[in-house]
């Protein structure tokens, strides 16, 4: 499904709350592979594929008020908006415009981390590992033996079955090779992750 965002003649206000909506939508539903919106900003005096200058007005991101450098985008709620989504304030922050003004894209700080190790051997310890609140960066993995750790690792490898059942994108497989002196005691390694945004130990199934 390819999500194609209008931005009509509804205000300025509207437009905003549709680019964060629509990002929104386009994260939570795999199905959507791409989002666009037709006009950044419209060039002042120009005109595209025949339209009128007042109409590519209306269906640009950005007014031309805005400034040929963007000098004025800040005075824009949808410029605001536009900022939300990059990857440095989505799901990341709770300051930016959609967060405040829709609830959208906050940080968020549940304790649903997933892990599980579907290999132990005395050589090899294999799973996969991730957190839901920020399901594009890899975990970090460690592994200890009488509550001392003794080895981490990212959870960075492809798991495409993962990725299936979770409908999310990203690496998010570990492997350790565990070291020959705790291999005589690898049944009792224990493999735990924390939660990324608050710290919180789970321990691996």
């Amino acid at each position: 499904m390819i999500y194609s965002l209008l931005l009509t003649d509804l205000g300025e206000k509207y437009k905003a709350e549709y680019i964060c909506q629509a990002h929104h939508y386009s994260l939570s539903n795999p199905e959507v592979i791409s989002q666009t919106h037709n006009h950044f900003q419209r060039a002042i005096n120009a005109t595209s594929l025949n339209d009128e200058p007042e109409r590519l007005e209306q269906h640009s991101m950005l007014p031309a008020g805005a400034g040929k450098r963007l000098e004025n985008r800040n005075k824009y709620k949808a410029f605001k908006a536009y900022l939300s989504t990059s990857q440095s304030n989505w799901n990341e922050k709770n300051s930016h415009y959609c967060c405040q003004n829709y609830g959208l894209g906050c940080l968020r700080s549940s304790n649903n981390i997933k892990i599980r190790v579907d290999k132990k051997t005395h050589s090899l310890i294999r799973g996969w590992s991730y957190d839901p609140d920020k399901a594009h960066k890899p975990t970090v993995v460690y592994f200890q033996l009488d509550n001392k750790v003794i080895g981490k690792t990212l959870s960075n490898m492809p798991r495409a079955g993962v990725n299936r059942a979770f409908r999310i994108s990203g690496n998010h497989g570990f492997k350790w090779i565990v070291p020959t002196k705790y291999r005589d005691s690898y049944d009792k390694i224990e493999v735990f992750v924390r939660d990324l945004t608050t710290g919180t130990k789970t321990m691996a199934n």
